[in-house]
């Protein structure tokens, strides 16, 4: 008896080292088993909204399971990546990362999110130029004439919102005594609306190129330091003699504490998805640049951004840093 039972306690062990474990193990290494949430942190329609949608479509193939787009847009992208940070670390949402929630919103307000520690960096797929663009009909020719008409009346702008390039441009203006007004509409669809309803002066934003491709929109100039391929003869602002250069980045991320072999899973998905050839053209199209940072990059990209905007707004007294000595 002692035998049997001794010889059922064997098998039963052998059953548990062989069928058991191995499952454990691989159901860890499976991931994911089901769909991934991609948070967009803009409204629907946009160029945030398009690109991570494409994305995201050519990489579920290759995690095998679909990665589905949810849009919590509000304050510039802070709604859609708290909802993110604060979720759980488990590889199933992820966050399609702007550059305002994590390198502006923090001098400007206090945020429940270390923008340098509660991120996971997964990989970063583009670089948007940010123009200032005016109606054709607009009596505004060039850049020249904007500052000048600046400086006659106060000239109202439509933005997103507290983004860098919104801030940037807030912060030259204060420097050179100009007279505008930033008008925060929250997306690219509204602040189209405001421009070619005549509500606004200007409008401030990525996601302009195809109304400047058929003859609605005038581009003045690029706020971000590198020149457009497609429109090379717009000046940026660094080429027109002033120090600015904002920071207007996008990428994937997830929250801290991913476990690594999540990670590394959908940095490889991600990255075959933006390797893909009909992604960069995808990019382009929405009026960006196809720039591509691996995981470490991004994360180190993202870093030195922050702390470069973290200086301009400490020199100019911009947000939190309103009432320090400059």
């Amino acid at each position: 008896m002692n035998r049997t039972r001794t010889l059922l306690g064997f098998i039963c062990l052998v059953f548990a080292v062989v069928f058991i474990q191995p499952s454990m193990v691989s159901s860890a290494e499976m991931y994911p088993t089901k769909p991934v949430k991609l948070i967009v942190t803009f409204p629907a329609g946009g160029p945030t909204d398009i690109c991570a949608r494409k994305l995201a479509d050519l990489a579920g193939p290759h995690l095998g399971q679909p990665v589905v787009v949810e849009n919590r847009a509000g304050a510039g992208g802070v709604v859609g990546l708290r909802f993110v940070l604060k979720s759980k670390p488990d590889g199933y949402m992820i966050c399609n990362l702007t550059a305002s929630p994590i390198v502006i919103a923090p001098h400007f307000s206090e945020v429940d999110y270390n923008p340098l520690t509660d991120i996971t960096a997964i990989v970063g797929y583009a670089y948007s130029p940010q123009p200032l663009a005016v109606p054709v009909e607009s009596p505004i020719k060039t850049f020249k004439d904007f500052i000048e008409e600046a400086r006659k009346r106060e000239l109202t702008i439509a933005g997103s919102g507290r983004i860098a390039a919104d801030i940037s441009m807030e912060r030259l203006a204060a420097k050179e005594k100009w007279r505008i007004k930033m008008v925060p509409m929250g997306g690219t669809a509204a602040c189209l609306q405001a421009v070619l309803g005549g509500h606004t002066d200007a409008m401030l934003n990525s996601g302009i190129y195809e109304y400047v491709r058929s003859g609605k929109l005038r581009l003045l100039c690029l706020t971000t330091g590198r020149k457009s391929k497609e429109f090379p003869e717009i000046p940026t602002l660094k080429e027109l003699g002033y120090d600015v250069d904002v920071p207007a980045f996008y990428g994937i991320i997830a929250p801290k504490g991913l476990p690594e072999h999540m990670r590394k899973k959908l940095e490889e998905a991600f990255t075959q998805a933006a390797g893909d050839p009909s992604f960069a053209p995808a990019v382009e199209k929405a009026s960006w640049e196809f720039v591509f940072w691996n995981g470490e990059d991004f994360g180190n990209h993202i870093k030195e951004m922050y702390k470069r905007s973290e200086k301009d707004c400490r020199e100019a007294g911009l947000g939190k840093y309103g009432n320090e000595k400059k």
